[in-house]
């Protein structure tokens, strides 16, 4: 299984749609970003990935409610722990903000 990792786009549409290009062009088998999206009409862009995608939020996603129309209810609040290939991945934006980590 193959997944494209990518995180704090900040409305960088060039970006965005440089990076959704490759991901589809490679066909990787889904696609995590790690937050900071930032608006929804960023957001829309990873709506032309042809795999499944899955967000969370940032601490500059402001937008809340409109990342989640845009993108279909498939950002969450992190941590959030997603199952691909058997395996699980825990997506966070901001390591201090796991529960129980005094390390970070």
């Amino acid at each position: 299984m193959r997944i494209g990792l990518i995180s704090d786009t900040h409305d960088n549409l060039p970006a965005i749609k440089k990076a959704v290009k490759l991901f589809n062009k490679e066909k990787v088998d889904a696609v995590i970003h790690a937050g900071d999206i930032v608006a929804p009409f960023a957001a829309d862009e990873f709506n032309k990935l042809v795999c499944p995608f899955i967000a969370v939020f940032g601490n500059n996603d402001g937008e809340i409610n409109g990342l989640k129309n845009t993108l279909g209810g498939k950002i969450y609040i992190p941590p959030k722990e997603v199952i691909f290939g058997g395996r699980k991945i825990v997506i966070v934006h901001d390591i201090q903000k796991l529960a129980g980590n005094t390390d970070a």
